[in-house]
């Protein structure tokens, strides 16, 4: 069975250039490089949970250096000191011999499988297709059948209410008329 086709997206935070880290970074003689060189490294690792290693055969390698300096078109100088200065900052750790890890990549990664991407698109067409067409929204007969109840319910409170406020209203009317029958009488 194949593996479905996933979708992966670098998220950087509305802050990044402002971070203390990449702020140091960027302060260095070549520091813009740095930077640039470090979200190419984030983007190769992406598929891979921030590893940089290519699969050859059943095999794992990871990526060398120089390697890394030809396929993101960055100086071989510029790559070394970068990633020396990425290690100082805690951007990036050496594991297992010559394995390069990016921790904080794990914070920066989207993915969404390809079913996703089209179910979430066809959800997209479908309320625009609705907002086109009408603007009003539907009332379910559900929601209407409720409403009607609630209503004829607050009318026979109301109308009680009233009823019994029309009854108060006669008897005391009458209790003149009824203390004057008792006194006439005797």
């Amino acid at each position: 069975m194949s593996k479905a086709k996933r979708y992966y997206w670098l998220k950087l935070k509305e802050d990044f250039f402002e971070d203390d880290t990449i702020a140091w970074i960027e302060e260095q003689e070549r520091g813009k490089d740095y930077v640039l060189f470090y979200l190419k490294l984030c983007l190769k690792s992406i598929k891979n949970d921030g590893r940089l290693i290519r699969t050859v055969g059943d095999m794992l390698i990871p990526y060398s250096i120089k390697k890394l300096a030809e396929i993101t078109r960055t100086d071989l100088d510029t790559a070394m000191v970068a990633i020396q200065l990425f290690q100082k900052a805690g951007l990036v750790e050496l594991v297992e011999g010559d394995e390069i890890y990016l921790p904080k990549l794990e914070d920066m990664v989207g993915s969404e499988t390809q079913n996703a991407s089209i179910q979430r698109n066809r959800r997209n067409q479908k309320v625009l297709s609705e907002s086109k067409s009408d603007n009003v929204t539907t009332m379910s007969s559900e929601c209407y059948d409720n409403v009607e109840k609630m209503s004829s319910q607050s009318i026979e409170y109301r109308d009680k209410s009233i009823e019994i406020r029309v009854y108060i209203i006669i008897f005391l009317a009458q209790i003149p008329n009824r203390i004057t029958a008792i006194y006439s009488a005797k």
